[in-house]
């Protein structure tokens, strides 16, 4: 049996290499990787919910000054951080239903009781910490 620092190693070390193998080329992945070192200082600062929220809006932002490259790091992360944290595909093991991750982790934050959100808070911080 694995601990959830076992756990949160593995996924970052997988989610480091996924990008790392995407073309050099992608001039979106440095961004991305500031943007990254930032997470922990946005949840500190503002917690899960709001940070994740700012995410989802640039990631959705059409206006001329959020660019295509912007969009796609924003909604990036917001993929990765789900991913980190555990949420799958299928929501309650249900296959008939097929939330992605991110609205899985969207929905979390904003519906979760006050235990639970502290518990989602301190594992995106821990997860942070490994990325």
């Amino acid at each position: 049996m694995h601990s959830q620092d076992q756990i949160f190693a593995q996924n970052a070390s997988r989610l480091v290499l996924k990008r790392a193998s995407e073309p050099a080329s992608a001039p979106w992945c440095k961004k991305y990787g500031r943007q990254c070192l930032r997470l922990p200082a946005l949840i500190l600062q503002c917690g899960l919910c709001q940070t994740v929220a700012f995410f989802e809006a640039k990631a959705q932002d059409g206006s001329e000054e959020n660019s295509n490259q912007a969009r796609r790091y924003f909604s990036a992360l917001l993929d990765d951080l789900a991913e980190a944290l555990g949420f799958t595909p299928f929501k309650h093991g249900t296959p008939q239903r097929t939330d992605s991750p991110r609205s899985q982790l969207i929905e979390k934050a904003r519906m979760a009781g006050l235990t639970e959100y502290q518990k989602l808070n301190r594992d995106a911080l821990q997860w942070c910490e490994l990325f």
